[in-house]
């Protein structure tokens, strides 16, 4: 059975009632509830290399890209850096170049240093930051005249093949996101 027709079997102390529900479906419903509850505390975090652990993964990267598009100035991204417009219309995510599409663009407010940010789940340490190093030399060749441009990833987790790969690379940087979910027993409506 593939795995989008694979189903979970809810217990009945967690619904009242058992029911078959597809697994999409109910990654859909979690990350929906996690943006509509915690979007507003929503904040991204410095990286240091010693920080490893086991945060909740956003079930897609087009989600947590979404996401902070949508609460950007929420974000701590959104206090350093402005999303690119061009004739009025925001066009920093999925922003298309010539060696593929950048997952989000920014500037940096003060330098104004055009800022790439890859938002990478699954994938390895050399994979990221070589995709990282081939966007900013792209934007740098194409796009900013020879001005060095600025390089994030953002992941859930940090690992030392992440810290070595970087290492050597100038003007780039790693944030973490962590998500808290909580469910609490709804008892009177009332109250």
């Amino acid at each position: 059975m593939d795995q989008t027709s694979r189903m979970i079997l809810l217990p009945r102390r967690l619904l009242n009632l058992t029911i078959l529900w597809p697994q999409a479906l109910l990654k859909y419903l979690a990350v929906n509830i996690l943006l509509e509850q915690y979007a507003p505390s929503f904040t991204p975090i410095i990286a240091e290399s010693s920080m490893l652990g086991d945060p909740a993964l956003f079930y897609m990267e087009s989600q947590l890209e979404d996401f902070l598009i949508e609460n950007w100035d929420k974000t701590e991204l959104g206090q350093k850096y402005d999303l690119i417009e061009e004739e009025g219309e925001v066009v920093s995510q999925q922003y298309r170049t010539g060696v593929g599409l950048i997952d989000i663009l920014a500037r940096d407010k003060k330098t104004k240093q055009l800022v790439v940010i890859e938002l990478k789940k699954n994938q390895t340490s050399d994979d990221t930051v070589g995709q990282l190093a081939r966007y900013m030399g792209w934007l740098e060749e194409n796009k900013t005249n020879g001005k060095l441009t600025k390089g994030i990833i953002i992941a859930a987790q940090y690992d030392q093949r992440l810290y070595y790969a970087l290492k050597k690379m100038q003007d780039a940087e790693v944030y973490l996101y962590r998500v808290d979910f909580k469910l609490t027993e709804f008892k009177d409506g009332s109250k």
